[in-house]
């Protein structure tokens, strides 16, 4: 039996910057069913980290002509901002709106609190890539950070070329992280993350991992602060801050409940 369509998701990104043939704007997904339930219940599938892959890939209605591997390739080239929004809308088409968030009223300390996730917000990109509909964005460094990349790096950099990370490039600066904490070094996890963001300075691109994270690790932390802020202000990116009702006393505040993928799919209202 061919499977029906049941909602079509318009990305936040709207896929304006990814390359054919992945930039559509919207991605059509079948209900989930207790099928879709085993497999992020599965111990195999935890083991490897895989099953929320595993679940998008049976969940999203690919054009039939796209093979095994470019079906593979659209959900590793997802950022991850647009994945945690297509699993957001599997969770709620399969177990409803409503979720149980942890977050502390400041009146009388209660700690759980409904929430509907249909009205969580969302960080579009409000910024123009370097080249239309390519994943490069520029990020203007201010007269005293060019003075200090002069000082601490020997030449002039005016501006730092970035991009947003793709489900696959996250997982790799996780990885990153985690095997050097593992070899008991220093995890870096700023200089690894802008490792991997920077494609490069100047409109020239820094192709070797090792010389963008040497460049990373020798800037000031004042303008490393502000480049990171830049970037998570415009990623594209569902926002984890809420405005809650006290389920004790109903006092009205706002909090960021820390949105988690894993606890959306296990933790019931």
């Amino acid at each position: 039996m061919e499977k029906k369509e049941a909602v079509r998701v318009e990305l936040i990104s709207k896929g304006q910057f990814y390359p054919e043939p992945f930039n559509f704007s919207t991605v059509s997904m079948v209900e989930m069913d207790t099928g879709h339930q085993d497999i992020l219940a599965s111990e195999l599938n935890i083991q490897k980290n895989i099953q929320f892959d595993l679940l998008l890939r049976e969940l999203i209605l690919f054009p039939p002509e796209w093979s095994s591997k470019q079906r593979t390739e659209y959900i590793d080239t997802l950022f991850t901002g647009d994945r945690i929004y297509l699993l957001l809308a599997a969770r709620i088409n399969g177990y409803g709106e409503l979720y149980e968030a942890a977050a502390t009223c400041p009146q009388c300390g209660h700690e759980k609190h409904l929430i509907d996730l249909t009205q969580l917000e969302t960080n579009e990109v409000s910024i123009k890539s370097v080249s239309e509909g390519q994943n490069v964005f520029r990020f203007e460094l201010e007269e005293r950070e060019t003075k200090s990349i002069e000082k601490t790096h020997g030449f002039s950099v005016r501006h730092i070329d970035f991009k947003f990370l793709s489900t696959q490039e996250t997982r790799k600066y996780a990885n990153e992280v985690l095997r050097r904490k593992r070899e008991q070094q220093d995890e870096n996890p700023i200089t690894t993350r802008l490792a991997f963001s920077i494609v490069g300075v100047e409109g020239q691109t820094m192709e070797n991992y090792s010389e963008r994270f040497k460049f990373v690790k020798k800037l000031k932390p004042f303008i490393t602060r502000r480049l990171l802020q830049y970037i998570n202000n415009n990623e594209p990116m569902v926002k984890s801050n809420y405005d809650f009702i006290c389920a004790n006393c109903k006092n009205n505040f706002k909090a960021d409940f820390g949105l988690e993928i894993v606890q959306l799919f296990f933790d019931f209202a």
